[in-house]
């Protein structure tokens, strides 16, 4: 397995890179991920991996700086170099530090594919003997978990039927499971999307299931091209327990799939069932489950027993009550969505629903508001009272006032937490635009700006875009070359002096931003005015 590292200063960029390329599919790993070469220098030290694949320009030490340490350093590390700008006017210099490929952004996953190949390539010239053993070891994992997939899916579709055959197989392929939860995994319809990128989705979206379920015995396959199905063992939690446990899962699985890829994916969860007899049942409930995605615009479903004609006559009008307790919670108006809340209990208590019903109906009240959270950087568990039992206790209510309580926390809690959010967002970006306007003339950086505002560097970077709509590196460079053309007004002043007193200690560099901005060079810019 070979070992990458990504480095860029962008963090959408290396999360996309580390959670949306079949890593394993092409025989690597994602080792560590560093925002500029002086962080990745540090990691090298210690970690020593066989690919970087790294941004050209970062704050502190940039891609090619990074290259020639490498060069001189570890020169058995392979370098891929990513880049946002079509000419490649640094290609010479990368290509005398060892840089094997560069890759253009963005819509370069098939392209980063390749130049890892490439390294790859050239990894197994050098170290022939050792990366035959690891390709060898690599086919027989991947051949048994083929196996296993295969078994599962022949256990559902009742290909394999027999309990005394089923029982033999599953020591053989040492498969263990006791009290499990099936789960549909369905995606939406691919359309116009080429059959490669819907088998790519396909295989990162199992990556990222395994990924979320990493600490329980799980077993995915695919149902077909659209309908993955996961088995999921536990030992001796209550069902409550699980279903808490499984929302949070599937929760952060919603979340990396909704801020990072085109498509989308509805979740249905079955009841938990012991014997491998009854896996065909809790696969047919999963699947049932997911009609939920016809009524509700929610993502996550779970399958209800007593499901009636009056649930589903009654569903559509249910999500209407809910779409309004969003929409006042998401505008600050606390009191109407509680009232309207109450209004929805009161009519599930007068048409009798089940208990079924109503508990499904308080967890996708839940879910909305975590989902509302979410786009604030919050999470639900960390603002409500119960923290993360709140899905179990509203499983667990006696009576629908009990209910109502849970709730009625929960809508508060997340109509103040956001009302408190967007006023603190407002104010750390205004006081992070105060801080560039003062320092754009000094080698500002996000971890300094971060810094004076009091938060993460990673969550500045995600609200500024958020907010402003452009990366702090774009309001930064714009401000600097308005700045500039105040002081190409003074016809003696040299264009490398200018580009020192907007702090921009590169010339060149401080050509491609101006022309970047303006669309044309800083000489052309003053024959035309």
């Amino acid at each position: 397995m070979f070992k990458v590292m990504i480095v860029d200063d962008e963090p959408i960029i290396c999360n996309g890179l580390a959670n949306f390329i079949d890593w394993n599919s092409i025989d690597c790993e994602i080792l560590h991920e560093a925002e500029n070469g002086i962080e990745a220098t540090e990691l090298i030290k210690e970690a020593k991996p066989d690919i970087i694949i790294s941004d050209i320009k970062m704050p502190g030490m940039d891609g090619l700086e990074l290259s020639k340490f490498v060069y001189e350093n570890y020169p058995q590390i392979k370098v891929i170099i990513l880049t946002g700008y079509a000419d490649f006017s640094y290609a010479q210099i990368a290509i005398k530090y060892g840089v094997i490929d560069f890759v253009l952004k963005p819509a370069f996953t098939e392209r980063i594919i390749e130049a890892v190949s490439k390294a790859k390539r050239i990894l197994i010239e050098e170290t022939e003997k050792e990366n035959k053993l690891q390709l060898l070891e690599n086919k027989v994992d991947n051949n048994l978990d083929e196996m296993k997939e295969k078994f599962i899916r022949d256990i559902i579709s009742e290909v394999l039927i027999d309990p005394k055959q089923i029982k033999q197989r599953m020591e053989v392929l040492d498969i263990k499971i006791d009290r499990y939860f099936v789960l549909a995994f369905q995606v939406e319809t691919f359309v116009n999307e080429q059959k490669k990128d819907q088998d790519n989705f396909m295989h990162s979206m199992k990556n990222f299931i395994s990924l979320a379920f990493k600490n329980y015995r799980h077993h995915n396959t695919f149902m077909n091209k659209n309908l993955m199905c996961t088995v999921l063992t536990f030992d001796n939690s209550r069902e409550a327990d699980c279903i808490q446990a499984i929302i949070e899962r599937c929760e952060e699985i919603l979340d990396i799939v909704n801020n990072f890829m085109k498509f989308s994916i509805s979740i249905g969860i079955s009841n938990m069932y012991i014997g491998m007899d009854k896996i065909t049942s809790a696969y047919c409930e999963a699947c049932d489950a997911l009609i939920g995605k016809f009524y509700n615009e929610s993502n996550i479903f779970i399958f209800s027993n007593n499901r009636s004609n009056e649930f589903h006559s009654n569903i559509n009008e249910t999500n209407i009550y809910l779409n309004k307790i969003m929409a006042y919670i998401q505008s600050g108006q606390c009191d109407e969505a509680i009232s309207v809340m109450k209004e929805l209990m009161e009519k599930e208590k007068a048409t009798k629903q089940t208990v079924d019903h109503v508990t499904a109906v308080g967890i996708n009240i839940c879910s909305s508001c975590s989902k509302l959270l979410s786009n604030f950087n919050l999470n639900i568990s960390d603002i409500v009272k119960s923290g993360d039992a709140v899905y179990k206790e509203i499983m667990q209510c006696k009576s629908i006032s009990q209910l109502e309580e849970i709730l009625l926390d929960v809508i508060s809690c997340t109509s103040n937490s956001i009302s408190s959010s967007k006023r603190m967002n407002n104010y750390i970006v205004v006081k992070a635009m105060e801080y560039i306007k003062a320092h754009y003339t000094q080698n500002i950086k996000s971890n300094m700006i971060a810094e004076y505002v009091h938060v993460n560097s990673s969550y500045l970077s995600r609200l500024f875009k958020k907010e402003t709509g452009e990366t702090i590196t774009e309001v930064i460079n714009k401000l600097r070359v308005e700045k500039a053309k105040e002081l190409f007004d003074n016809k003696s002043i040299k264009t490398y002096e200018v580009a020192l007193q907007v702090g921009i200690d590169d010339s060149t560099y401080f050509s491609q931003v101006f022309k970047k901005y303006t669309g044309l060079s800083p000489t052309e810019y003053r024959y035309s005015n």
